[in-house]
């Protein structure tokens, strides 16, 4: 028999399905102060039980002294019986003597520390008894009776009272677990709150990072539009809308020019040139990149080669590099732009807010977790108070 079945045999681990009637509300700052008196008052109790056990326990000891005694002085060899059968008896007489006599020493050396421990003692010493005893017993009754079994009727009485105050003291046992229940339980309570807590300050910090990010932004924002209205930034503007203008128009005309050529043509005139042809398929695949790269000067050397050329497309092809010499000549003329730098600044500013934002996000989600954990302990906690009759206050 384990020790939970044993305390489910006396009654200590019998349950009741009452509900609690709360008697008193506590608030959460409360409960260690509730705690300590509890523990103070249970001590009190258990001590006022092993006063008493103790000094029943040594009236029973001297009780069965006294009867063992009685039993030690017993002349076996004055009984009608075989002398093998008083041989018999009266070796099991000092065994059982003996097994009474340790007995009385394990009862003396109980400690009396907490109600549990001492339930779970004795109840190993009367099993050990039992056990140790009974055959003794048995043989010695062949010849004594009354003298022997005195001895184990008071030690049955002994059992009994036992069993009967620890029945007795069964809440002191429960009370003991669950206030250590409730002091684990707040435990984690307040770790969870102090977490909470950190959490909450480390979110403020990021947010106040990010406000200051934000102001740099708007300030930086400012400085840009204030330069927007120079007479430097004004003439940028307009040559670089110049610059686009022509752009546009450059693309326009190279489009133009390209209708102008026969490629027809010129891949009859090259289709036995590998690496004339190359320069033709490039050209007809993606002419405005191909003519980018060398402002066409492949394609007119081509076309001059095969006498392909025409006034049209020198004409038209003279005119667009005049184009891009205009481009060229505003690309120059432009000052430098003094928003370049502080737009870097604010692209760098927003991805270190973006990132101080998903930091703040994922605290955020620890910190729900969190509360949801506590609120999982607040509910076991509720029902361990409820045990005392107690309510928390939230």
């Amino acid at each position: 028999m384990g020790f939970k079945d044993f305390l489910v045999k006396i009654g200590i681990a019998q349950k009741t399905g009452d509900e609690p009637q709360i008697s008193r509300e506590l608030k959460l700052e409360e409960i260690q102060n509730w705690v300590s008196d509890e523990e103070r008052y249970i001590e009190n109790k258990e001590k006022e039980i092993f006063g008493e056990i103790k000094q029943n326990i040594n009236s029973f000891s001297e009780e069965i002294n006294e009867k063992l005694g009685i039993l030690k002085s017993l002349d076996v060899g004055s009984k009608k019986a075989e002398d093998r059968i008083k041989i018999l008896v009266s070796e099991n007489k000092d065994n059982y003597c003996s097994v009474v006599f340790e007995f009385l020493e394990s009862v003396a050396k109980l400690e009396l520390r907490s109600l549990g421990s001492l339930i779970e003692s004795s109840h190993k010493m009367f099993e050990n008894f039992e056990r140790k005893s009974h055959q003794n017993y048995e043989k010695t009754t062949i010849l004594i009776g009354k003298e022997i079994s005195d001895i184990k009727e008071k030690i049955r009485s002994l059992s009994k009272y036992l069993s009967q105050t620890f029945k007795s003291g069964e809440w002191i046992i429960k009370s003991r677990i669950d206030v250590d229940l409730i002091k684990s339980k707040l435990r984690e309570i307040q770790e969870t709150d102090k977490l909470a807590q950190k959490i909450d300050e480390d979110v403020k910090v990021l947010s106040n990072k990010i406000i200051d990010i934000e102001d740099k932004i708007d300030n930086t924002n400012e400085e840009i539009e204030k330069i927007k209205l120079t007479s430097d930034y004004i003439e940028n503007q307009k040559a670089r809308n110049k610059i686009l203008q022509i752009n546009n128009e450059i693309a326009d005309e190279v489009s133009l020019l390209r209708a102008m050529i026969d490629f027809r043509a010129l891949s009859n005139f090259y289709h036995i040139s590998e690496k004339e042809m190359k320069i033709v398929k490039e050209y007809k695949e993606d002419f405005f990149h191909s003519f980018d790269e060398t402002n066409g000067a492949e394609i007119l050397r081509l076309l001059n080669e095969s006498k392909l050329n025409t006034d049209e497309i020198r004409n038209k092809h003279g005119f667009i590099l005049e184009l891009k010499k205009k481009t060229e000549d505003l690309q120059s003329s432009l000052k430098k732009d003094m928003t370049e730098f502080l737009r870097t600044n604010i692209y760098e500013l927003n991805s270190e807010s973006e990132g101080l934002d998903r930091e703040k996000q994922k605290k955020a989600e620890t910190y729900d977790k969190i509360l949801a954990k506590k609120q999982s302990f607040v509910c076991e906690f509720k029902i361990l108070l409820g045990n005392f009759n107690l309510a928390l206050v939230e």
